[in-house]
């Protein structure tokens, strides 16, 4: 998972629980299709039995995931980057 920001933040809307996300700014691949930048967030949903994930129908059809915003892809792009270098610092490396 090199390249992908993961998340769990405490929601209280729609309903209480942990939400779970993860952002793909340097794009993927489904199989041998390429696929642009993209996200999914699941939240949790006890009253309906489990949880659901947005965008709706992201996972039918992964093309709802994609990010349209240029803007945001570039700062997610530069987030990682600059997670990457700080890391890279901080952490020694083992061989």
């Amino acid at each position: 998972d090199e390249g992908n920001i993961k998340f769990t933040m405490e929601v209280e809307s729609p309903e209480k629980g942990t939400a779970v996300g993860e952002f793909y700014p340097l794009g993927g691949a489904y199989g041998n299709v390429s696929v642009p930048p993209s996200y999914n967030m699941k939240f949790p949903s006890p009253s309906q039995g489990g949880e659901y994930f947005v965008p709706t129908g992201g996972l039918l059809n992964y093309t709802k995931r994609h990010i349209k915003s240029e803007e945001l892809i570039r700062a997610l792009q530069k987030f990682m980057v600059d997670v990457y270098d700080f890391g890279s610092k901080e952490v020694p490396r083992t061989g």
